[in-house]
C-alpha cells in the first residue's frame, strides 16, 4: 500500500515525466487483477473436491461447471486466441456458482482452497471469471479439465491393474479398450486407431501384448456405468530380443567395459605417466560381471586437441588388470590431455601444465578471545616459507565480507528471514612484517535488516593474497563468528531422531563458543509430549493456501482424508504436556541426556534446552524427536504406509525381517520382489503376490543366501482415498564376501645413515 501511494504520488507531481511514466506502469501490475486454478485430474463420483485458487485484487469469483466430451476437447488446441475462450464460452452450463474470495487488500497474490459440490461420472471443464457476464474486456479467466470416475489403474510396462480410486479394490471384468493415436497429414490433427480389446481378471489385471516397434496408446477402462479415457498416453514396452546365433564371444564383447586410472591428476611436460586399467564384461551364461583375463587392447595417448600422441598394446593378467606407462611431450601445447582405450573408447582425462610448487603458505593464528559486534577485531597471521624462513616485505591484499547464517531455523518459523548477501565491509593492503607476520583490523559491523530476535550468526570472512619478491602469490581466508548471543547448544539426536523404548539411546547436548570451541554451562533441558494428528491425511498435490474460507473443522467435514493447513508438519503442533526437566552441567562442551522408559511413551516429543552465555544471554534450541517401542512398531502416527526392516544390513544365512504397518481399512497392495539380475535375459519375469491389510501391520520373513549377493527389492503398490502409493524397501546383502582388506606395517630401518630417525 505503502509503495502504491508514493506511486501515485510521482504521477500526480510530475506529469507526462518519464518517472511518471514508469510509475504509471508499475501501479498497472500493482492493480491488475489475477486468477487461476488447479484441479485434481480425476475425483471421485459423489464426493465433494476441491480447487485452488490463485488470486490477485479479486475478492469475488464466478465459475460454471461445463460438461465436454473427447470430440470437443479434441478441437480445442489454442489457449490464447478470443476463439478458444468463445467457444467455452458458448458451451451449455450443468452448475453456475458465485464464489466470495478472503478479502485481503495488500495488492499481492493470495491462495485458497474451494470446495466443488460432488459430481457424476463424467468429463468437465470448471471455467473461472472475474466478472459475472464473462467478458473479454479486462476479465481475468481460467479454466481447468478434469473427470469424475470411480476408475483407476497403475503399471508396471505391459502390465496393469484396474482398481477402484477410492477404495484401492481391484476391478474385475472391466473393459479395456487400446487405442492408437496417430497424426493425420491430410487433416493436420490426431486421429485415434482401436486396437485389441482386454479384460480384467479377478485381480485387476491386464497385460498388453509388446509391440513390434515402439508405440504410444491410450486405454479406455469402462467399468459398469463408469467411463474413464485419459488423455495421456501410455508406453508399450518393446519385447525381449532373443537371438538363437548371438554367441558367446559377441555378447561378451559387446558387454566389456574398461576403467582406467593414472598415478596423478597434474603432469610437467616430458614427465612419465604411469597408467592401470581393469577389463571387466558379463558372463555368457550367468549374466554376472567377470574380469577379462589375458585380453590384448591398445591404449593411446591423446593432446588437449584430442590428436593421438602415442600408442601402447597392453594384455591382462591373470586378475583382468593391465597397466603401462606414457613420456608426455616435453614441448608443444600443454592442457587437458586423456588416455583412451581403443574397444570401449573409456578414457581418463588429466592435466599437463608448466606448473611450479609452492614455496611459501599462508596461515592465521587462531583468535584467543571472543568479540561483541560492533566490536574493532584484528585478525593475525603470517606468511612462511615451507623452508623454515619469514617471508618478509610481501605485498598483501585482503578483503573482508560479512555473512549472515541461522543456526536455529524454527525460531523463524512461519516469518521469511531478509535476504542476507554478502556484503563487503573491509578491504586494503598492506606489508608483512619482517617476521611474515600481519594483523588485519575490521570493525564487525552487523547486519540492521537482520532482526536480533531470529538469533542470526554473522561470518566475516577474511581473504588474503600474499605475493612475494619473486612474484609468487599465494592466498588463505579465514573465518570469525560474531552474534548477538556467545553461545550455540546443539542437541545430537541418533540418525532419523527416532529413539526405542526397549534400548533407549544417549542424547548427546553440546555447547560452544561461535569459534567452535567446547563450553561449559549450565543447561536446562525440558522434554513437551506433543499432540499429533489423529487422522489419516493423504499426500497434498499444490502447496498449502495462506487464506481459508471454511474453517477447520468444516474443511474436515468436506475433506476428511485432506490437510487443512500445516497438520503434517510437526513444528505446528501442540505442547500437551512437559514429562521430563533435567537441570544439569554441560562440561566441555558436552551432556550426556539419559532418558527413563517410564517418562517416555511411544509418541511424538519435542527436547528443549536452555542455557546462558557469558554475558547473561539467553540462549535456547529444540529438536523433534519420535519415540517408539521398538525397530518394528509402525509409529505413532495414522499412516497410509509405514514400513521397516529389521537391519540395514543382511549376510546369507540370516534372515530379512519386513514389518508393514497401516492404519487404513481394506488395503489391496501389490507385492513385488524385484531381484538385480536373472540368469536368463537380465530382465525379471513379471510376477507379483495380493496383500490385504486392515489397520494393521503384518511382518515377512526372507531367509536370505549366497545368491542374494548385491541387495533386492521389495516392493508395494496400491491405491487408497484417490492416490497412488509406491513404496520400495531394499535389503542390502553386500558383496563382504569379495572384501579387500588392507594394512600397512611400519618398521624403523637402523641401518640407514643420519642421526635422524628413519622411517
Amino acid at each position: 500500500v505503502t509503495v502504491k501511494a508514493q506511486l501515485e504520488e510521482i504521477i500526480k507531481k510530475y506529469p507526462g515525466s518519464e518517472g511518471a511514466a514508469n510509475a504509471a506502469g508499475l501501479l498497472q501490475q500493482i492493480e491488475r487483477k489475477e486468477l487461476s486454478m488447479q484441479t485434481e485430474k480425476v475425483n471421485v463420483p459423489g464426493q465433494p473436491f476441491r480447487t485452488m485458487v490463485s488470486f490477485k485484487n479479486v475478492s469475488r469469483m464466478y465459475y460454471r461447471i461445463i460438461a465436454v466430451d473427447e470430440a470437443f476437447f479434441s478441437q480445442l488446441r489454442e489457449r490464447y486466441d478470443d476463439t478458444y475462450w468463445k467457444k467455452l464460452i458458448a458451451l451449455p452450463v450443468l452448475k453456475k456458482i458465485t464464489q466470495d474470495l478472503p478479502s485481503v487488500k495488500d495488492y499481492r497474490q493470495h491462495s485458497v482452497e474451494i470446495k466443488i459440490d460432488a459430481l457424476p461420472v463424467g468429463r468437465y471443464a470448471l471455467l473461472a471469471s472475474v466478472n459475472e457476464d464473462f467478458s473479454f474486456d479486462s476479465n481475468p479467466m481460467a479454466v481447468q479439465y478434469f473427470f469424475v470416475s470411480n476408475i483407476a489403474y497403475f503399471n508396471q510396462g505391459n502390465h496393469y491393474f484396474i482398481v477402484n480410486r477410492e477404495t484401492g479394490l481391484p476391478l474385475s471384468n472391466a473393459n479395456v479398450q487400446i487405442w492408437q493415436q496417430k497424426y493425420d497429414y491430410t487433416k493436420n490433427s490426431n486421429t485415434l486407431i482401436a486396437k485389441e480389446k482386454l479384460v480384467s481378471s479377478k485381480d485387476g489385471y491386464v497385460q498388453l501384448s509388446a509391440p513390434k516397434q515402439y508405440e504410444q496408446v491410450r486405454l479406455e477402462i469402462k467399468w459398469e456405468k463408469d467411463n474413464l479415457f485419459l488423455d495421456g498416453n501410455q508406453n508399450r514396452i518393446l519385447p525381449i530380443q532373443k537371438n538363437e546365433n548371438y554367441t558367446r564371444e559377441k555378447f561378451e564383447k559387446e558387454n566389456q567395459q574398461v576403467y582406467l586410472f593414472t598415478d596423478r591428476s597434474i603432469y610437467r611436460p616430458g614427465q612419465l605417466l604411469y597408467f592401470k586399467g581393469i577389463l571387466i564384461t558379463k558372463n555368457f551364461d550367468s549374466k554376472k560381471h567377470r574380469t577379462l583375463v589375458d585380453h590384448s587392447t591398445t591404449i593411446y595417448l591423446r593432446d588437449a586437441n584430442g590428436q593421438t600422441v602415442d600408442s601402447i598394446t597392453v594384455k591382462s593378467n591373470s586378475f583382468g588388470s593391465v597397466s603401462g606407462k606414457f613420456q608426455l611431450p616435453s614441448s608443444g601445447m600443454t592442457g587437458n590431455f586423456s588416455i583412451v582405450e581403443k574397444e570401449t573408447n573409456a578414457q581418463v582425462s588429466f592435466n599437463v601444465e608448466e606448473y611450479k610448487r609452492p614455496k611459501f603458505f599462508v596461515e592465521y593464528q587462531k583468535l584467543k578471545s571472543e568479540f561483541k559486534l560492533n566490536d574493532t577485531v584484528t585478525v593475525k597471521g603470517s606468511a612462511m616459507a615451507y623452508a623454515g624462513s619469514s617471508i618478509g616485505g610481501a605485498k598483501l591484499n585482503y578483503r573482508v565480507t560479512r555473512e549472515a547464517r541461522f543456526p536455529y531455523p524454527w525460531f523463524g518459523r512461519g516469518k521469511i528471514y531478509p535476504p542476507s548477501r554478502p556484503m563487503e565491509i573491509a578491504h586494503g593492503e598492506l606489508t608483512t612484517n619482517p617476521d611474515g607476520s600481519f594483523n588485519i583490523s575490521f570493525k564487525a559491523i552487523p547486519d540492521a535488516a537482520i532482526a536480533p530476535s531470529s538469533s542470526p550468526i554473522f561470518n566475516y570472512v577474511v581473504s588474503v593474497d600474499v605475493t612475494d619478491i619473486n612474484g609468487e602469490t599465494r592466498s588463505a581466508e579465514t573465518n570469525v563468528s560474531i552474534g548477538y548471543q556467545s553461545l550455540e547448544l546443539n542437541i545430537q539426536l541418533p540418525e532419523g531422531s527416532i529413539l526405542y523404548r526397549d534400548s533407549l539411546k544417549k542424547v548427546m547436548l553440546s555447547a560452544k563458543n561461535l569459534s567452535g570451541e567446547p563450553q561449559s554451562v549450565k543447561a536446562t533441558v525440558d522434554v513437551f509430549a506433543l499432540e499429533t494428528p489423529s487422522r489419516l491425511i493423504r499426500p497434498r498435490y499444490w502447496n498449502a493456501p495462506d487464506t481459508f474460507i471454511y474453517s477447520k473443522e468444516e474443511y474436515s467435514r468436506y475433506f476428511p482424508y485432506d490437510e487443512y493447513g500445516n497438520e503434517t508438519e510437526k513444528e505446528s503442533w501442540k505442547r500437551k504436556e512437559k514429562v521430563l526437566t533435567i537441570e544439569d552441567s554441560v562440561k566441555n562442551g558436552v551432556l550426556e541426556l539419559l532418558f527413563s522408559k517410564q517418562k517416555l511413551r511411544a509418541g511424538w516429543y519435542v527436547i528443549e534446552a536452555t542455557a546462558k552465555d557469558k554475558n547473561g544471554q539467553a540462549v535456547k534450541t529444540m529438536q523433534y524427536v519420535e519415540v517408539k517401542e521398538n525397530t518394528q512398531s509402525p509409529g505413532t502416527i495414522p499412516g497410509y504406509y509405514k514400513a521397516s526392516l529389521n537391519k540395514s544390513i543382511f549376510e546369507p544365512g540370516e534372515s530379512a525381517q519386513l514389518n508393514v504397518a497401516t492404519a487404513a481399512d481394506k488395503l489391496w497392495i501389490v507385492q513385488q520382489t524385484r531381484y538385480s539380475f536373472n540368469s536368463e535375459n537380465d530382465v525379471q519375469p513379471f510376477s507379483y503376490q495380493l496383500v490385504n491389510l486392515n489397520k494393521e501391520s503384518k511382518t515377512w520373513s526372507y531367509p536370505l543366501q549366497e545368491k542374494d549377493r548385491g541387495g533386492f527389492g521389495i516392493s508395494h503398490v496400491f491405491v487408497k482415498h484417490n492416490r497412488l502409493f509406491i513404496e520400495e524397501e531394499i535389503v542390502s546383502v553386500p558383496w563382504t564376501n569379495k572384501k579387500l582388506d588392507i594394512s600397512f606395517t611400519t618398521y624403523r630401518d637402523k641401518t640407514l645413515p643420519g642421526s635422524k630417525e628413519e622411517w
